[in-house]
């Protein structure tokens, strides 16, 4: 690994354009920081404080962000290939619409859509028949955690009815 910044404070720090390849930021506050247009491939942001981080443009690419808490971060044009984000909080704001995401994220984030849809009584049939697809659902349940046997395989629409 390169620079050690474990439980390192960089909150509101400049790090736009920095390379930070295959730093060690477990566990960093980085709350606020501007990571626009960095270099952070390879990272280990395990459990690290991302609350509105700036990540826009940013190289993300096989970041472990297991755990990480990404509320409110702008990820857009962020290249998130081969990101871990397993236990990670994905920012469900305009921010992380734009992020450059793998087959591998979104399956995962396709799953944790369908799992709830099928799971709730409150989910209208007609949604449910539209989202809980024999295609959809195989999709979704390639989730990495469904073959781990951490997550149940989801059944399509007719099988819940």
């Amino acid at each position: 690994q390169e620079a050690d910044m474990q439980w390192a404070n960089m909150q509101e720090a400049n790090m736009q354009w920095a390379n930070m390849r295959e730093a060690n930021m477990q566990e960093a506050n980085m709350q606020e920081a501007d990571m626009q247009w960095a270099n952070m491939q390879e990272a280990n942001m395990q459990w690290a404080d991302m609350r509105g981080v700036n990540m826009q443009g940013a190289d993300m690419r096989g970041v472990n962000m297991q755990g990480a808490d990404m509320r409110g971060a702008n990820m857009q044009e962020a290249n998130m290939r081969g990101a871990d984000i397993d236990y990670a909080s994905w920012p469900l704001w305009r921010g992380s619409l734009q992020a450059y995401i793998d087959d591998r994220i979104a399956i995962q984030l396709l799953y944790h859509v369908l799992s709830p849809v099928y799971y709730s009584p409150y989910v209208s049939d007609e949604l449910k028949r539209a989202l809980l697809t024999p295609e959809l659902v195989a999709i979704a349940n390639r989730f990495h955690r469904v073959a781990m046997g951490d997550c149940d395989e989801l059944p399509t629409y007719k099988e819940v009815a």
